[in-house]
């Protein structure tokens, strides 16, 4: 990469292909790639994105005016609803480090996402154990709140973001991937080595397939629609209260 090539940036979502893409930057590119996830670094990003010929981050619409004129942005996103289902489950589990993390007070956390239930001196993992399902769900909500603000900040005429939907990636992701490259300006040439050829490589090797379902436990079940047979009639009244027609907004069945 020139430093004259565009700001390249993959911006997405926890519980939206993440780790699926950070498989794939990571063997493409190396120490090239980096990953600013979480709103709590992308003060980071500004500062460094610079050095990587692609950027990463999630859960928030960086300022694009802090990219420059020639940026090409590539994102993920997922239907809000099955984020909540994904997430909940994940983190319920504790995978992460950050989840078990008791906070000696409730304030401690994010005033932009606490979740109402948590108690103080309570990681999140130990509040959606302490819930039942219903509430935990809701807890959850809560705590997505601040990203699924930020899914509708986002342009819907700038050629220089290309947006792909969950529900469209999966069984695709060699393609999908092949044309984030593009999008990306990376040549399809005949080079084996190319970034092209490589993305289409290693989006084969990482893709979601069944029998990589077997052995990756970071992923639980990648099919879309689960909130329909989750969402409880408490639930799906505390989303649509708390995000109104989010889904329809961004081109999901508001039902």
């Amino acid at each position: 990469m020139t430093s004259t090539s565009p700001t390249l940036v993959y911006c997405g979502y926890h519980k939206c292909l993440t780790v699926f893409v950070g498989r794939v930057f990571n063997r493409l590119l190396g120490d090239r790639y980096h990953e600013f996830f979480g709103t709590a670094n992308i003060d980071r990003f500004y500062d460094e994105y610079r050095k990587y010929a692609v950027s990463a981050t999630s859960d928030v619409k960086p300022d694009l005016s802090r990219l420059g004129d020639d940026y090409r942005i590539a994102r993920f996103i997922r239907d809000p609803r099955d984020l909540v289902v994904s997430g909940y489950f994940y983190h319920r589990k504790g995978t992460e480090a950050w989840t078990r993390v008791a906070r000696p007070r409730r304030e401690a956390w994010s005033q932009e996402n606490t979740p109402r239930a948590l108690r103080s001196g309570e990681s999140f993992a130990e509040c959606l154990q302490r819930l039942d399902q219903e509430d935990g769900l809701i807890a959850e909500m809560e705590w997505r709140e601040p990203h699924f603000r930020a899914m509708l900040q986002w342009p819907d005429d700038d050629p220089r973001i290309r947006l792909w939907k969950y529900e469209h990636i999966l069984g695709r992701e060699v393609e999908v991937m092949d044309q984030m490259g593009e999008h990306f300006g990376w040549p399809d040439d005949t080079d084996p080595f190319s970034f092209r050829a490589g993305m289409r490589r290693w989006a084969d090797r990482w893709r979601m397939k069944d029998d990589q379902l077997k052995w990756d436990k970071h992923v639980r079940d990648p099919k879309a629609g689960q909130w329909r047979t989750v969402f409880t009639p408490k639930a799906h009244a505390a989303f649509n209260e708390l995000f109104g027609d989010l889904p329809e907004k961004l081109g999901y069945d508001p039902a």
